[in-house]
């Protein structure tokens, strides 16, 4: 079975790899300066790969002249190179690799030039696997890359010159080698999460060399896990699938398979014409499955094409192949005479490779056979197994050098992850401990913050407890005082010879005792009372009164409230020390006036009187109860307020400095809110 040789497509691959992705950076950076236009990089590989070496040259000489700095030339240099070898000029090529190397080797390194010494020695790599054949150089330029690579920080760049050190490798039968570098290329291809086109080449490649190792069981699976990424393949990489995966059902003597996958190949080739020389391997292969089953009048008609193509390239491994598979086809037809002819005209060449070799003494032993030369055919068969057990023997030293090599990788990558669990180990222990000691600090955070809110809240409570008794204490202050002043009042009037109107004082100290309880009021609430107390209070003038109530059209007295009996500690002073026992100027009357307005969004409420100066009645020590509940009433309520409600006593500007203004000022939205006397007295 003769399997494609791939020195042909080096030049493929290399040109689909050779781009050099660069920096913009102008003259006189510290890397050098290399601009490669994309549309220029683009079409000269588009024009290699399809043979258009003429219109690639052209456009390379044209981006060499315009060329912006050195490093640039050489770039476009390296596609001359290649677009010399597509040509089949390697002298050419040569001479421009020459050019490219010296310059490369007598400038300062950077990571640009290196990367183009890197394509430089791969550029030389396949020189010789298409040209020279020279297995060993093919591999050290191959190694040199590779090293190079190794200095260069650019994961995928070691991966590709990985693959074509695999593949040189596989070339010079060094299949343990070749698997190895194949199976290092697809851990860093995991390690940076590699995209999915660059698996397709390293799965086949790997899976290629497990087929000429013989080892089928691992080839299946890496054979399979190529085709579970068939639709990233690129016609190269189909061909190269079938065409080994049927090596594989081959040497595995599945031949139903093998036929399956060369004539899914054929059907691929279809819509190619021009690939004549994949398809004459492709028919060469068909027509020895064929032999192998038993059908001669298959496999005639699959040889005329591959015998015609071949022998005008004078390809005489290939020829020798076909030759091998006409002595199986005379010997099926017993066509002896043409079996003789050619065995006799077409010996295998000297240096034939082993497989080729094993396949011919393969031919000749069935042949011997079957013309009844028993010797001969003893002879052929034992030269067969002979080299069928060499070759079977080094696979198997290949295999175990493979098998040595990936259980030296395989330990050193387990010590790497036990290192890397231990480290982890380390890490979680460190951060479990870290975990405990937050937690710990966090509990105790939470236990302190708890604490301290329960004793601010033990504070606070405390603080509107007291606030709570000492509000209480003013308030029940006001009741005797109240009902003190009453009663002076009724005692003076009885002294006076007036009649006493018990029924009213005692609804109106029932109605003071029950305002005197509640912590704030309406103001509709408190005007009525005060009504009350002055229709009372106005027997004990002098005189006529002339009280008003005047409130703006705005306010809703029912929507406005204050502390309970404020106004009406005003009104009482107002009368006791105000206008009782005040001789009103000859025409003047007594006056009470209750105004209530809106100024600055603020409620004013004020209590004016026409009586004594204001400078009398403030020396008065009796009026200093009723203000002072006043005064402590405010300062606890304004504690929970922004904006403090205020009183003011002052001279009543509009009589001429007599008399007294007394200032309730209420602001908006004032909050009544004290939650230690919700339980206590009623709030707003």
């Amino acid at each position: 079975m003769k399997r494609k040789n791939r020195q042909a497509v080096w030049l493929i691959g290399l040109i689909s790899a050779l781009f050099l992705t660069t920096g913009c950076e102008k003259n006189g950076s510290r890397y050098g300066a290399m601009v490669e236009d994309d549309s220029i990089v683009t079409t000269v590989r588009d024009s290699l790969a399809e043979k258009r070496v003429e219109s690639a040259l052209r456009l390379l000489d044209r981006a060499i002249a315009t060329a912006e700095d050195s490093d640039a030339v050489c770039n476009y240099r390296l596609y001359q190179c290649i677009a010399r070898f597509t040509a089949d000029e390697p002298e050419e090529g040569l001479k421009i690799w020459r050019v490219c190397h010296d310059y490369l080797s007598t400038h300062d390194d950077t990571p640009l030039r290196k990367k183009m010494l890197i394509k430089c020695m791969q550029v030389k790599s396949a020189y010789y696997a298409q040209y020279r054949l020279n297995i060993d150089s093919l591999i050290h330029y191959n190694e040199l890359a590779f090293r190079l690579s190794e200095e260069y920080p650019d994961d995928d760049q070691r991966i590709l010159c990985l693959n074509n050190l695999a593949d040189a490798y596989k070339q010079g039968g060094r299949l343990d080698r070749s698997a190895d570098c194949y199976n290092r290329a697809i851990f860093l291809a995991d390690s940076i999460s590699a995209p999915p086109e660059t698996y397709v080449v390293l799965y086949e490649g790997l899976a290629s060399v497990l087929t000429d190792l013989h080892d089928f069981r691992s080839s299946r699976v890496w054979w399979d896990k190529a085709w579970k990424l068939n639709r990233y393949m690129t016609t190269q990489d189909r061909f190269s699938y079938y065409n080994n995966r049927g090596n594989d059902y081959y040497y595995q003597k599945d031949y139903r398979s093998c036929l399956r996958m060369f004539q899914q190949l054929d059907s691929l080739l279809d819509t190619y014409p021009s690939s004549q020389w994949e398809r004459a391997f492709c028919h060469a292969n068909m027509a020895d499955v064929y032999l192998r089953l038993g059908q001669p009048e298959q496999a005639r008609p699959l040889l005329e094409m591959p015998l015609r193509l071949f022998g005008e390239m004078e390809a005489e491994t290939e020829l020798s192949y076909l030759r091998t598979q006409l002595i199986e086809l005379a010997r099926q037809e017993h066509d002896y005479a043409e079996a003789d002819r050619i065995i006799r005209l077409y010996p295998l060449p000297d240096g034939s490779k082993p497989a080729q070799t094993l396949l011919r003494e393969e031919a000749l032993a069935k042949y011997q056979a079957s013309r009844g030369n028993w010797q001969e055919a003893f002879n052929r068969q034992h030269n067969y197994f002979t080299l069928a057990d060499s070759l079977r023997s080094e696979r198997v030293k290949r295999l175990v050098e493979f098998r040595k090599l990936e259980y030296e990788r395989d330990s050193t990558l387990l010590r790497q992850r036990i290192a890397i669990r231990e480290v982890h180990a380390k890490m979680v222990a460190g951060y479990g401990w870290l975990s405990i000691v937050l937690a710990a600090l966090i509990g105790l955070a939470i236990v302190f913050y708890v604490r301290h809110k329960r004793g601010k809240e033990r504070e606070v409570r405390f603080l509107q407890k007291l606030m709570s008794l000492r509000m209480e204490n003013l308030r029940n202050r006001i009741t005797p005082h109240f009902i003190y002043n009453v009663l002076n009042h009724e005692l003076s009037a009885q002294q006076k010879g007036l009649p006493m109107r018990l029924d009213t004082i005692v609804n109106l100290l029932r109605q003071g005792q029950a305002l005197a309880q509640e912590f704030c009021i309406s103001l509709r609430e408190e005007l009525d009372f005060i009504e009350v107390y002055v229709n009372i209070e106005r027997e004990a003038l002098e005189g006529e009164l002339d009280f008003s109530i005047e409130i703006d059209e705005t306010i809703d007295p029912a929507a406005v409230f204050l502390p309970s009996m404020t106004i009406q500690i005003f009104v009482e002073n107002a009368i006791k020390h105000g206008l009782k026992g005040y001789a009103q100027p000859e025409g003047r009357t007594a006056r009470l006036h209750i105004g209530v307005r809106q100024e600055n969004q603020q409620t004013v409420i004020e209590v004016r009187n026409n009586g004594r100066p204001f400078k009398h009645s403030l020396r008065e020590k009796k009026t200093a109860t009723g203000l002072r509940v006043i005064s402590q009433t405010l300062l606890m309520l304004n504690q929970h307020n922004k904006q403090p409600m205020s009183y003011e006593l002052r001279p009543d500007s509009e009589t001429d400095g007599s008399g007294c203004c007394a200032r309730l000022i209420i602001p908006a939205d004032y909050n009544f809110h004290i939650p230690a006397l919700q339980e206590k007295q009623t709030i707003c």
